[in-house]
């Protein structure tokens, strides 16, 4: 009686051990592919959160500047409340007097180079009075207050870090790249807007502003995954003022 045997074929232990080497090589590239796109996208979702942040922190600012000095003072309208119903544009000229005992430079608070202070009526409608309109660097954060203009006040210590609320985080704008640069008129006849720290005297001083330069310097929050550096974005606008001291 004949018997034939049947062989049978299968994968050697080599050879799946190959098969499954391959698998974890070819799984591992794509993994960390993976992961490198995961890192980029948040890198790059940082940057843009921070460039939108400085954008509308110059948008807000661009608009209260547009508005700083209104009511200007010779409209002559008396129906807003409060006992100063008119606004210069810029509130700390050291010759503009707040009240009697009060001058800007003098008797009350000098702001600093990284203060923006206007004084505007943001709502006319609601008869809210002249306000100040402050802005400031805490830190590395960019805020802004509120206060309504008031004799014997001080703008500064009117809005103290109380009354501030964030706008943007993050700035790292520092001596060589100014929060905010100034235009006056030269004085000339036609004007021409220069630097206020060029124009002749009485031309430098916060009346005869006609221009606002303002310059965003944030970083991202966190450093990039793949360099360890963080990242930073950079806006620049200027706003006219629309309302110069009449």
């Amino acid at each position: 009686m004949n018997m034939s045997k049947t062989r049978q074929s299968g994968f050697t232990l080599l050879e799946l051990m190959a098969v499954v080497a391959f698998i974890t090589l070819v799984s591992g590239s794509i993994f960390l592919m993976l992961n490198t796109a995961a890192q980029r996208y948040q890198s790059e979702s940082e940057v843009m959160d921070s460039f939108q942040a400085a954008r509308l922190a110059i948008d807000q600012m661009t608009r209260d500047i547009h508005g700083a000095g209104f009511p200007p003072a010779n409209v002559g309208w008396n129906f807003l409340a409060g006992t100063t119903p008119t606004a210069v544009p810029f509130a700390w000229d050291p010759g503009y007097v707040a009240s009697a005992t009060c001058t800007v430079g003098a008797t009350c608070t000098t702001p600093s180079a990284t203060d923006l202070i206007i004084e505007g009526n943001i709502s006319p409608s609601t008869g809210a009075g002249v306000q100040w309109i402050r802005y400031t660097l805490i830190g590395t954060t960019l805020s802004r207050g509120v206060a309504a203009k008031a004799p014997a006040t001080d703008p500064v210590a009117a809005t103290p870090a109380a009354v501030m609320f964030p706008v943007v985080e993050n700035v790292i704008n520092d001596a060589a790249t100014p929060l905010f640069t100034y235009e006056c008129t030269n004085g000339a006849t036609p004007a021409t807007p220069v630097a206020c720290t060029a124009a002749p005297a009485p031309n430098n001083t916060a009346q005869y502003i006609r221009q606002v330069g303002i310059t965003l310097v944030v970083r991202s929050a966190q450093p990039d995954p793949q360099t360890g550096q963080f990242r930073t974005v950079s806006l620049h606008s200027q706003a006219l003022v629309v309302n110069p001291t009449q």
